[in-house]
């Protein structure tokens, strides 16, 4: 009986390589979704809100620039594949 298991284990093993692991697409999903959505809007926001105070250009761009360049490594993939990881806190 253990070799009908075995068998078993490898088509499953060789289904699950030629489909990707669908915990981690959809986690890669919700991560890409958070990179080019959420965190780019939020960006938008704080340099909407930071255009209206009386700074200067050079300042507000240089923060926009810098906020541009975080969101995308805000939140990650952990190194087990199979959470999202989110440098500092979100709240």
């Amino acid at each position: 009986m253990a070799p009908v298991q075995e068998k078993g284990g490898k088509n499953a093993q060789q289904l699950s390589s030629r489909m990707g692991d669908p915990a981690r697409s959809c986690l890669r999903s919700i991560q890409r979704s958070a990179q080019t959505r959420y965190l780019p809007v939020l960006a938008r926001y704080a340099c909407t809100s930071l255009s209206q105070l009386a700074l200067k250009l050079s300042v507000i761009s240089e923060f926009c620039t810098n906020i541009h360049k975080l969101t995308a490594k805000m939140i990650w993939l952990c190194p087990n594949d199979l959470q999202l990881c989110a440098h500092g806190s979100l709240d």
